[in-house]
């Protein structure tokens, strides 16, 4: 199947990991080699003093003062309500408080996520559906396992990542960006205290402006979040599976490559849906802008500028052609291995009646484990269409299924 902007990983799947992994992170080595190999305590720290240690002084793009969207909604606030004596730079400085304690909020949602999953206190949507209260495995999501291995810069084995470290490190985060997050809001409650009126006339209008900037932002913690939680119901499924019924190595593996069948078949199938969509829309996936044919050298060098506006133009106009007709045939091959992926989950799910059909009563799976393979099935389903939704997003514009 062919995937446009997406990694073969699971959990990069909406391309959450890598975006939270840049706003997460910055551009220095993370980890100290020797550290990491040595000490579990050394290389939880320091990977914490660099995650997320944004202060102040970084300001978001649509707050810098070369940027004047901020300026003209300040001075449409000043000459709306006739309000005198506004420093922008003050106000600036206030917004950029603001920016930093609603993102920091953020991450404190996403890294509470990650705790709860690793200790098995994680409720996810079908369970309090189903108002269960007892706890469930303990997990730690591929996420934030690949973050910390993407952001050591050693290669690691999925073993070297150990639950210790993950304990340490997401621990750690959470108490500094608690820390974080009182800073900032105690930075903004003297910051706004000289600042007339600034609860009625002047806080509506920035958190409403900020909000806007951060949506994107929102949305991508949003779904990591949400992925987060189809992937610890899947786990925790699986593992209710296990515990009901005594299963042999052939059973087990089975029922995981049945899983896999479906999660093929479901994403092939929002795969067309996506490329029809692109048709339809009459846009181009992103990554279709690295795609570039240089122009033929003679066509600069022409005398007659009118000819050479024109071939300019023929070119352009080919090369778009071109990417159009390549998201025609990515849906076409789409479809082809949609059919493909579909009958192999279909032959999977034959071929597990036929076995049941085939054993005495007293070997077949019960109601309980068939049941709980049709809820995998059904979060997979889920899962998928989940991914697709905030692949969908760039695109339209919003949030909406297929």
């Amino acid at each position: 199947m062919i995937d446009i902007d997406e990694s073969d990983s699971d959990h990069s799947e909406i391309d959450v990991g890598e975006n939270l992994n840049d706003l997460l992170t910055s551009n220095k080595p993370l980890i100290n080699h020797k550290r990491q190999r040595t000490h579990i305590n050394g290389s939880s720290k320091t990977f914490c003093e660099t995650v997320a240690d944004k202060d102040t002084q970084d300001i978001p793009t649509y707050l810098l003062p070369t940027n004047q969207q901020f300026e003209q909604m300040i001075q449409n606030v000043t000459h709306n309500t006739m309000t005198c004596s506004i420093n922008i730079d003050e106000l600036r400085h206030v917004a950029i408080l603001i920016h930093h304690s609603m993102t920091s909020d953020l991450k404190r949602t996403l890294w509470t996520t990650f705790l709860k999953s690793g200790t098995g206190l994680l409720k996810t949507k079908q369970q309090q559906q189903q108002q269960q209260e007892s706890n469930g495995p303990k997990m730690w999501p591929s996420l934030l396992k690949s973050m910390i291995k993407s952001c050591s810069h050693i290669d690691h084995t999925e073993k070297d990542v150990t639950d210790e470290i993950c304990l340490n490190i997401v621990q750690t985060q959470l108490r500094r960006l608690e820390y974080q997050y009182e800073y900032y809001q105690n930075e903004l409650k003297e910051k706004i205290k000289p600042l007339s009126n600034y609860e009625i006339t002047i806080a509506p209008i920035l958190q409403t402006f900020i909000q806007q900037n951060l949506q994107s932002l929102q949305i991508a913690y949003e779904f990591a979040i949400e992925f987060i939680g189809y992937e610890y119901e899947d786990q925790r499924l699986a593992f209710q599976i296990k515990q009901q019924q005594k299963l042999n190595d052939h059973q087990i593996q089975f029922i995981e490559n049945l899983c896999s069948h479906k999660y093929e078949s479901e994403k092939s199938q929002q795969e067309v849906k996506l490329f029809q969509k692109y048709l339809e829309e009459k846009k181009l996936p992103a990554s279709f802008n690295s795609i570039h044919i240089p122009l033929p050298s003679f066509i600069q060098t022409l005398d007659d500028s009118s000819v050479r506006q024109y071939l300019i133009h023929r070119h352009q106009q080919i090369i778009h052609r071109y990417k159009n007709d390549m998201i025609t045939i990515y849906r076409n091959i789409s479809q082809v291995y949609m059919c493909d992926a579909q009958k192999i989950f279909d032959d999977s799910m034959a071929k597990l009646w036929r076995e049941q059909h085939s054993l005495p009563i007293d070997q077949q799976f019960h109601s309980v484990i068939l049941n709980l393979i049709e809820q995998r099935l059904t979060n997979i389903t889920d899962k998928v269409q989940s991914m697709y939704r905030y692949k969908l997003y760039p695109l339209c514009g919003k949030i909406s299924s297929f």
